[in-house]
């Protein structure tokens, strides 16, 4: 295939893929026509029960164009026991009521509490709820491009007759003359792995790396750790990708990471890896994936077993 050819295959498949919240928090505002405005609420969810582990994720995305108003979810499941479970709801749905700040209903899920009190996620449809504590904060950012808050704490999911308990984190972002729903930007797109983990059943740990220009509610590497009742605010600039395989065209996927961490002055380890994953998009030199990973961070001698999701964008 020519060179042209691969570009304009390229362009077309990236003008159809989905992109999570902490990608979009690092885009260009220069130039941005006015009338635009992005809000993203991310829920990260993984738990245990007698049955084994369960991840479940909802990205709740909305946005304004003039005097359009759209509203998307992206989910995905994973139990693991039975593997990936599809969800009713994923995609673009109606807004015609312009709700924008907080989670608009949609034919598969409802919506209700704040980060300050605690939010209930209940979809009749897929047989879910999930109910959380109030978020605590962990990272919070606000400057000229908008607003980008990371929060965790504990959180129940329930499933017919079984009650998981974990913990939840939640991302939240807003943008100022920018909309994804309406507008893509190519530049999003740059080897993105974002990691949200379940430390021990009481803690969280998240973090990013994706390459780009950082802005004043973003950073290329970032993330956090909340254990023993204790944030530490981390870079991360330490772990990295210490394995690969191939994707489906001229790419590779990360599948481990390792690395050093400091807490309080106390070096620790990270070691994670991916054992199963859901293809989302696949584009010619790139993809989008999700995985399960599990690991353990070791810190003065202890370990701490880790599991959750990877969003990974390459």
């Amino acid at each position: 295939m020519s060179g042209f050819k691969l570009f304009v295959l390229f362009m077309f498949m990236l003008g159809s893929a989905g992109v999570c919240a902490t990608v979009l928090a690092q885009e260009d505002l220069s130039g941005s026509p006015p009338g635009l405005e992005y809000y993203s609420d991310y829920f990260s969810f993984a738990g245990r029960d007698e049955k084994g582990h369960v991840a479940f994720a909802i990205d709740n995305n909305r946005g304004r164009d003039g005097d359009e108003y759209q509203a998307e979810h992206f989910l995905v499941f994973h139990d693991e026991l039975e593997g990936w479970r599809k969800l009713k709801g994923n995609g673009l749905y109606g807004n015609e009521a312009g709700i924008l700040e907080g989670i608009p209903d949609s034919p598969h899920f409802r919506f209700s509490g704040t980060a300050a009190e605690g939010f209930t996620i209940h979809s009749e449809t897929n047989g879910l709820k999930l109910i959380t504590k109030a978020i605590g904060k962990r990272i919070s950012r606000k400057g000229d491009e908008g607003v980008y808050v990371m929060g965790s704490d504990d959180a129940i999911l329930e499933l017919g007759n079984r009650t998981v308990k974990g913990r939840v984190i939640h991302e939240y972002l807003y943008r100022s003359g920018f909309n994804r729903l309406t507008r893509k930007s190519p530049t999003a797109f740059k080897d993105f792995h974002g990691i949200y983990l379940l430390v021990d059943g009481s803690g969280d740990l998240y973090f990013h790396h994706r390459k780009g220009t950082p802005t004043s509610i973003s950073r290329n590497q970032d993330g956090f750790l909340f254990l023993d009742g204790a944030n530490t605010v981390l870079p991360f600039e330490k772990v990295t990708p210490s394995g690969y395989r191939l994707g489906l065209g001229l790419y590779r996927w990360p599948t481990r990471w390792e690395g050093l961490v400091i807490i309080d002055g106390r070096p620790g380890t990270l070691s994670i890896r991916t054992s199963r994953s859901k293809r989302v998009k696949t584009w010619v030199i790139g993809g989008f994936v999700m995985s399960i990973v599990e690991g353990i961070l070791k810190i003065d001698g202890k370990e701490y077993p880790l599991y959750g999701f990877a969003e990974l964008i390459i």
